[in-house]
């Protein structure tokens, strides 16, 4: 989303909506994470607001904002907005493993309207770090951009709860892969690690190299493992305090909207499960390399110590040696001159 475009989409909506979509723009720019659905009035003084929106008391809005880690091979993608970040995966053990990078994205959704005949869907998705996902495609394909193609654009969903709904079951899915793509490489490349860590365990030898390589790599993972982990456990708490708290607004006594809406909310809860098994499982990792890390830094650090002892040994020796032949240095000295 580029400034003109903000420009444009705050110059087209309307006033009773205006701070609820510079919240929405505010936020996706912030990369935050939240879930929103509710009903609201609008106490704006101007006439003609109330004029065009004669339900304005019945206003409505509903959004979300996602946010994930994609993971792409090659060369390093920058975001020209300088908002999101790019970064590098830990290296793999074996040679011959591609060079891989993982970068911060976001999905933001938002309906606003004043009545099911009456609302606005807005999109936002990042696409810097080479997504296939682009409006032309879209367009060619004549598919709807905000579900990522799950309707056509002859066969549009006239419902908005229904259509957010099915927007976030969809986007869920996608990132749900997306997270899944970068947890289950990273966890092959710890695999590698933690069984290189065990040998030099078997070897009786912590010891780092001077350059201190070893731990670094290991600082790096825990690093990874930390970031992905809040990421990802930020992002469910808030999710499932949303199905939790704002379930009622989805209520329904048309039936065939019931059916819909609940296989919505079953498919995003299959999504839920899904992500918690990675967010335990990125937990798991990160207590056991926080421990191998710790260990390499102790037994490095031992090393030094135990180094700087002998040292001092050392030079102990050679003091009581020199205390030792300096009465016969003086000595011999002393004769010399006399």
């Amino acid at each position: 989303m580029t400034p003109l475009c903000a420009v444009a989409l705050g110059a087209s909506v309307a006033g009773i909506f205006a701070a609820e979509l510079k919240q929405f723009l505010q936020a996706h720019l912030l990369g935050e994470i939240y879930f929103f659905a509710g009903a609201h009035s609008s106490n704006s003084p101007n006439e003609d607001t109330a004029q065009n929106h004669p339900n304005a008391e019945l206003a409505f809005s509903l959004g979300f904002h996602l946010s994930y880690v994609a993971l792409r091979e090659g060369k390093t993608f920058s975001d020209a907005r300088g908002i999101r970040q790019s970064y590098s995966m830990i290296e793999s053990i074996r040679d011959s493993a591609p060079e891989l990078f993982y970068y911060d994205a976001q999905i933001s959704f938002l309906i606003t309207g004043s009545g099911e005949g009456h609302w606005t869907a807005y999109c936002i998705t990042d696409n810097y770090m080479g997504s296939r996902e682009s409006i032309e495609d879209y367009f060619t394909q004549n598919a709807d951009g905000p579900s990522g193609g799950a309707l056509k654009d002859s066969q549009p969903c006239g419902n908005p709860k229904e259509y957010f709904l099915l927007v976030l079951s969809k986007r869920i899915q996608q990132t749900t892969r997306e997270w899944g793509n970068v947890t289950s490489t990273l966890m092959e490349r710890l695999d590698a690690y933690e069984s290189h860590y065990i040998r030099i365990i078997d070897s009786g030898d912590l010891r780092d190299n001077t350059d201190m390589a070893l731990t670094r790599s290991y600082m790096k993972a825990v690093s990874i493992l930390h970031q992905l982990h809040d990421t990802l456990s930020t992002q469910l708490e808030f999710l499932q305090k949303f199905l939790e708290k704002e379930i009622h607004f989805f209520e329904t006594e048309d039936r065939v909207l019931s059916v819909k809406w609940k296989y919505y909310f079953d498919c995003i809860q299959r999504e839920v499960v899904s992500l918690r098994k990675r967010e335990t499982r990125l937990m798991q990792r990160l207590r056991r390399f926080s421990g191998m890390k710790d260990g390499l830094i102790g037994s490095s650090s031992l090393f030094e110590s135990r180094r700087a002892t002998q040292q001092g040994d050392n030079i102990r020796i050679l003091t009581n040696m020199t205390v030792a032949y300096l009465p016969f240095n003086l000595a011999t000295v002393s004769y010399l001159h006399a």
